[in-house]
């Protein structure tokens, strides 16, 4: 079951990451992963996401940076 839904999920933490998009793939969703907030950022654009799951504290470009972008 695909639901058509695009998630990106920015998370620096592998395992929180890997727990994620496997239980939203396992639901039906287009899961896209980034391991900071500027590979979160260049995804943005081509995989168009309808939700993004955004960790707050990661290095190089942390949450509060990315949605002040």
């Amino acid at each position: 079951m695909n639901t058509g839904q695009r998630i990106l999920i920015v998370e620096d933490d592998q395992a929180i990451k890997e727990f994620l998009s496997q239980s939203l793939a396992d639901e039906g969703y287009d899961v896209a992963n980034a391991d900071n907030g500027w590979i979160g950022l260049t995804l943005i654009e081509s995989f168009q996401p309808d939700l993004i799951l955004l960790d707050m504290y990661m290095p190089i470009l942390d949450g509060w940076d990315f949605i002040a972008v």
